[in-house]
């Protein structure tokens, strides 16, 4: 039986789904060193099978050409491989960086979050072995020196260090959208009333997402703004921000608001983290699973569309997507 996907809020449309019982956390329990990377997570079941059983095993998978490789050429990291048991949450402990093959640049790399039929119960992903999921929301980005918004494929600045992304992202572009608002963007809130300080809020265009508006958790509500409140303002590419920084994103695919922009975790408040790739406070949840036999990857880039049309004002070109990566390392490629 199918469950279909709840309509989300967000520009990194994070897919929540309610907590599981306890899975298989433990990514290799050979290696008794101290994990360079970890995180949390669930499994749904979006559409199950048909019949008979399946060992169904989460992999990493990398991709060396970047956010755009082909889907023949994903190169899975096998030490990264859990086996999950439904119903299931996670752990996953990373114990090394990715390999030589994995970069699409010198020190840059970036992966899918899969599942799929470990149909020869090798504990790895293996040619023909069906992918059956993914976390449709997120990626992993691994850089080996710190980068900047104009070398990253997402635009922004990152440490040297692992990341979560949530796509899909505005790739090879940088964000130039930027607003200062005299408004409490990001605040907790009940209804829009908290929204807005002033004695006088008439045009402010505020609104107060809940958990039951965003069919999602929002932990104590989040205060957004219309881009076209009369308490903001669009900044000038180097113009320094003197209120509280916003950042234009899409609720639901469909109506475009400024939330909280941030640079880093410190600058959301308690339950949210700042979101790299969107530059925006968002809650720090789980990283949330699709499992479906008939799963077809979505694109972890795209453009910003506004009312169904490209807006070259949100970005500006940055670069080109690299081309293949040939150098030798850990993994089976999936095509």
């Amino acid at each position: 039986m199918a469950i279909v996907r709840e309509t989300l809020w967000c520009a990194a449309t994070v897919c929540f789904a309610a907590v599981l019982a306890c899975g298989d956390g433990m990514v290799d329990p050979t290696y008794r060193g101290r994990p360079v990377f970890e995180f949390r997570g669930q499994v749904q079941i979006e559409s199950g099978f048909a019949d008979g059983e399946h060992d169904i095993r989460l992999g990493i998978f990398w991709m060396p050409e970047g956010p755009n490789t082909p889907q023949s050429t994903w190169i899975e990291q096998p030490s990264a491989s859990v086996r999950i048991d439904f119903p299931s949450t996670f752990t996953i402990k990373l114990f090394q960086p990715p390999g030589a093959l994995h970069f699409y640049l010198p020190d840059q790399a970036v992966a899918r979050i899969l599942l799929y039929d470990d149909l020869d119960h090798d504990g790895r992903w293996t040619p023909g072995e069906p992918l059956v999921g993914d976390a449709p929301d997120t990626v992993i980005a691994y850089i080996g020196s710190q980068a900047n918004e104009e070398s990253h494929f997402a635009g922004v600045t990152l440490p040297a260090d692992f990341s979560l992304l949530r796509p899909p992202i505005r790739c090879f572009e940088r964000r130039v959208n930027r607003f200062q608002c005299d408004l409490p963007l990001g605040a907790p809130c009940t209804d829009a009333t908290d929204c807005c300080l002033a004695e006088d809020c008439s045009q402010a265009r505020v609104t107060c997402i809940t958990e039951e508006r965003a069919m999602r958790p929002v932990p104590g509500g989040y205060c957004v703004a219309a881009h076209d409140s009369r308490f903001c303002s669009r900044l000038a590419p180097d113009e320094e921000v003197t209120g509280i920084l916003g950042y234009g994103i899409t609720l639901q695919e469909t109506r475009r608001v400024l939330v909280r922009g941030c640079t880093q975790d410190s600058d959301c408040r308690a339950e949210y983290r700042c979101d790299a790739a969107h530059r925006v406070c968002t809650p720090d949840t789980s990283v949330v699973l699709l499992l479906n036999p008939a799963y077809q990857p979505q694109p972890i880039c795209r453009e910003c569309v506004v009312e169904g049309e490209p807006d070259a004002r949100c970005v500006e070109p940055i670069g080109q997507s690299p081309g293949t990566n040939s150098r030798a390392g850990e993994g089976d490629r999936t095509g």
